[in-house]
């Protein structure tokens, strides 16, 4: 007789591993009769650890830095309450939205260090290092890293507000005109919104928000046509037998959808629309510092006039005054050697005899000598 030992041995594992369970379910079984919910598995009635101690360090008012914190934010407000008068109109204004973010990250002293600069334009979609790195710095001129707050949102409320803010609104409505027909063509938008690139100054916030522009004045042509075309309400004249059989047609108001964003159109909401000027606060930075660097070379071309100008003169005026010198000198030096006569006293002394006559006496002595000592020679 053969025995199929393998079979034996798989039989024998299987009936261990049902023994092993059964086992566990008795006591699980037991464990449960014994509890009262089937649930304290999960949630043991005997807690080993301290809930008060998890307590203290999940509470924000116990933390170590909740009071400077809460320090912080009470200087903040304080400091903002007196200087209200100079950035209460921002929060009313189409720079609300830049306003609320840079409020943010501002220290308690108005204060913006580079890192806060940087998180405020972040959050308000620029996300190009190069223009944030430029921008601020053009608000620091010390180079100390540290720029005023109330600087920064007075620029941007002249480049947008300004008497210039013509050239603001041009640049960025010129992003979508490049042929420069003065509209925006819807088509062209949703174009640039399929494709999803961003090229040529263009982000997703821009197509954005030209298209809610569009929503919003379509909706309003749609309402302004019904209020047009609307029935007239008044009292019903009495239907006459014929009029029965007569078929009502209903006033249907013709309009075409809204295609095209003319430049005042824009400059309207640019002007008031607070998220709209968000949505172009990248085009708006790249326009201000253009607006600086020109304005810059301006007036460093100016400047160089102006020291050419004052050179000149500063030149002119010693030349005069070397000559006026030296016109008084000659003429002193002319008086001086004026002749007023023989014996007169114009210096204080007496004129003495020109050289030559004197030298023509001392030769006339010389040659008498010679001749009479010639004279005793021959007598002799």
């Amino acid at each position: 007789m053969y025995l199929n030992l393998r079979k034996n041995g798989k039989a024998a594992k299987n009936a261990k591993v049902q023994e092993d369970t059964t086992q566990e379910w008795s006591a699980l079984e037991t464990t449960t009769s014994t509890n009262s919910s089937p649930y304290t598995l999960f949630y043991p009635e005997s807690v080993t650890t301290n809930i008060a101690l998890i307590a203290d360090e999940l509470d924000p008012t116990k933390s170590t830095d909740f009071a400077e914190r809460t320090n912080f934010r009470t200087r903040k407000k304080a400091y903002f309450e007196e200087q209200s008068e100079h950035y209460t109109h921002y929060g009313k204004s189409n720079l609300a939205a830049i306003h609320k973010a840079f409020m943010q990250v501002v220290s308690d002293d108005g204060i913006l260090t580079r890192v806060c600069f940087t998180e405020a334009l972040c959050s308000l979609g620029v996300v190009d290092d190069k223009i944030i790195n430029n921008s601020y710095d053009l608000f620091d001129g010390r180079g100390d890293g540290l720029v005023l707050y109330k600087e920064v949102i007075s620029a941007l409320d002249v480049i947008l507000n300004g008497t210039n803010k013509h050239y603001t609104y041009k640049d960025a409505f010129s992003l979508f005109d490049p042929t420069g027909c003065g509209w925006i063509i819807q088509d062209c938008v949703k174009e640039i919104k399929q494709q999803r690139e961003e090229n040529d100054g263009i982000n997703h916030m821009m197509v954005k928000a030209l298209l809610d522009i569009f929503d919003k004045l379509q909706a309003e042509e749609e309402e302004r046509m019904k209020k047009e075309h609307g029935k007239k309400k008044g009292k019903r004249k009495k239907k006459s037998p014929i009029d029965k059989f007569k078929v009502e047609r209903t006033v249907i108001p013709s309009y075409s959808p809204k295609m095209h964003l003319s430049y005042d159109e824009f400059c309207t909401f640019m002007a008031d629309n607070p998220f709209v000027v968000q949505a172009f606060m990248t085009s708006i930075l790249r326009t201000m510092e253009s607006v600086y660097q020109r304005n810059r070379r301006v007036a460093q071309h100016q400047q160089q006039r102006h020291k050419k100008a004052t050179d000149a003169e500063s030149e002119a005026a010693s030349k005069m005054e070397t000559e006026s010198v030296a016109s008084s000198a000659a003429a002193s030096k002319k008086a001086g050697s004026v002749k007023k006569g023989p014996g007169s006293v114009a210096s204080g002394t007496v004129p003495a005899a020109p050289p030559s006559v004197a030298s023509a006496g001392e030769s006339a002595a010389e040659l008498a000598s010679a001749r009479s000592t010639a004279s005793t020679a021959r007598k002799t």
